[in-house]
This record gives C-alpha cells, structure tokens and sequence, in this order.
C-alpha cells in the first residue's frame, strides 16, 4: 500500500509556478513541501501515526460514545486502520489520480487549507507556514533540522485534508476553548485526530526548542468549510472543512492529476 508515497501527491502547474523561484531561507518552498510529503510518508508507513491516533481515540472515548460526535463526526476503528495504519487510501500507486496540491484558493485567505470531499486535491495557504516561520526564527532555523520542523507542520495539516478527501468531517470551529481539547468536539474527529497525532510523533524534531506541536490546541487546522464558499453563509451551522465549492471559472477549480 502506498501510505501517501511522495509519488502519489502532485503539485499543482499554479503552485509550481507560484513558488518555484521562492525560498524561505536557505531553501526552495517546493524544497520544504516536498519534504513534508517524505514526512508525512515515512510517519504512516512506520505505524507511529496510527499508534498515536489509537492512543487519542481512547484517551477521548471516541468509540465508546461515538453518538455524540454527531452524524458527520463518527468514525470506526475500521477507518482509522484502514487509513493509518493499512494506509488504503483512495489514490495512489493502484489509482489513475494523485492527490493533487494547490496553493490556497482566494476565498479562504486566512484558513491553514481547504480540501473537498471526495475529491483528490487539497489547498494549503503556503504564505501561512512560511510567515509563521518567519516569526519564530529560534524554532524554524534557517537549516535542515528547522526545514524539517516547519515541513512536519506542513505535512500533518496535509494529512487532516487527506482524510477530508475521503470523506471525514469535524464540526466548525466556535470559539470555544473545550473545542481544541482531545475530549472536545473538533479532537474527537478523524480529521483532527490524525492531525494531532502526527503532531505527537514528531515533538522530538522540536526538542530544545521550546516548543511542542503536540501541545498546541488552539491552532486547529483552519479548515475553509463555509467561509470558503461564495454564496451566502447558511444559517443552519454546516460541517467545517467540507468542501471548496469554487465556481467552474475560477483556475482552482481545474483538477491535474
């Protein structure tokens, strides 16, 4: 199983163009996202991110009291194997399609990434990640051990979107604290678990730094769910991170695979 293989994410004609004559530091933008691609492989290849994964389910009880999660939230240890651990996901090496990278459409400026439903392509807001390294040069430094850093960020916000794209949601975010905490909500969903748990298998990347993703629960993914969309914000509240609904004209919504 290819276990998101750096083979089987493609960058984007946009994207490419965008950043290829771009560097933060020392280092091509395409460099660090191709990294985060290697990182993101060699975490569901090895187990670690299912083992983490497993551990936040249980710690959550997610699977003892799935209903509460609502309709959209709920998952099986089916699922979470057959992502995480079999690494069956639904492109790749046995698909004729990659999971295509865009750059971060225009209406979710400000969202960390958007991915659809179904569909294998992901947006992820670069500018954000390389500002944020820009104001923490003690944590993202400007060598391998920091591109490392900033490419695992990159990489487990990747892989949130991944599990939108097979069709796993998370409730919008409100404002509220106990959201962001494992027994909340948003913690309790596939989504932001595989999120959280790549975050935990790669807190040794920042020792020393002062630093650790896997404490981190108030910087969500930022999924463009209906603040990406262009018509009018329903009233009913929606599934965040659902889809990028992008009229037809628009250039992102052309898929490359």
């Amino acid at each position: 199983m290819s276990h998101l293989a750096p083979d089987d994410i493609g960058f984007s004609e946009l994207l490419l163009t965008a950043y290829q004559d771009v560097k933060v530091g020392d280092y091509w933008v395409v460099e660090v996202l191709d990294r985060a691609t290697r990182l993101l492989h060699e975490g569901l290849r090895d187990g670690s991110v299912h083992d983490a994964a497993v551990r936040l389910a249980d710690e959550a009880g997610v699977f003892d009291d799935a209903p509460s999660l609502l309709d959209f939230g709920q998952f099986s240890t089916d699922d979470l194997d057959r992502l995480l651990r079999d690494g069956k996901f639904r492109y790749g090496r046995k698909s004729e399609r990659q999971l295509v990278m865009y750059d971060i459409c225009r209406q979710c400026d400000g969202y960390a990434a958007a991915a659809p439903l179904g569909d294998p392509w992901l947006e992820l807001n670069v500018r954000s990640f390389f500002d944020e390294a820009g104001k923490r040069p003690a944590v993202y430094t400007n060598d391998t051990a920091g591109m490392d850093r900033l490419a695992s960020d990159m990489a487990a916000v990747m892989l949130h979107q991944a599990m939108h794209v097979e069709g796993f949601l998370h409730p919008d975010h409100t404002g509220d604290w106990f959201e962001y905490a494992v027994g909340g909500p948003y913690y309790r969903t596939l989504p932001a678990i595989a999120q959280q748990a790549f975050y935990i298998v790669n807190d040794d990347r920042f020792r020393g730094t002062g630093h650790t993703p896997s404490r981190t629960r108030n910087r969500p993914a930022g999924c463009a769910g209906v603040g990406c969309r262009p018509q009018a914000t329903p009233q009913n509240p929606t599934p965040g991170g659902a889809a990028v609904l992008l009229d037809s004209s628009d250039e992102r919504a052309r898929r490359q695979w």
